[in-house]
């Protein structure tokens, strides 16, 4: 699991900030910019979704056993659950309170919302690992 750990802090951080700069760039522009626009959203969904390994990997190194195993599947689960929730919850407030020009700011802001949370947890992992001495607890 050190491996996924080690993995998942980069995967994490790029897909944030891939996500961060989409959203902000589109929501500047007022408009769509293809195709790197594509090459962000998929570069952050993959970073987000292996960054949610990386994070269940990190944070079941601590267990042994099958608890190890079963952590690191919520830690997962939850993770996934938690970013869908916080994007759907933010997305629906904009939606409902914004009455501005900006065509599409609501999709463009739930994608922000993840985009900050997974870099935020990219950075704190970089953090952790180096208060570690660089590298993520063994397995």
């Amino acid at each position: 699991m050190t491996k996924l750990a080690e993995i998942g802090k980069i995967a994490a951080t790029i897909g944030g900030a891939a996500w961060t700069v989409k959203s902000l760039a589109i929501i500047a522009m007022n408009d769509h910019f293809q195709p790197i626009e594509g090459v962000l959203y998929f570069l952050g969904v993959g970073g987000l979704l292996v960054g949610a390994l990386g994070l269940g990997a990190f944070v079941a190194a601590r267990w042994t056993g099958a608890a190890r195993w079963v952590g690191f599947v919520a830690v997962v689960a939850v993770a996934v659950i938690v970013t869908s929730v916080a994007s759907s919850v933010v997305q629906t407030s904009v939606a409902d309170a914004y009455t501005g020009g900006n065509v599409g700011i609501e999709e463009e802001m739930g994608i922000l919302t993840p985009g900050v949370i997974w870099l935020a947890i990219g950075v704190y992992l970089f953090a952790a690992a180096r208060r570690q001495g660089n590298r993520i607890p063994e397995s």
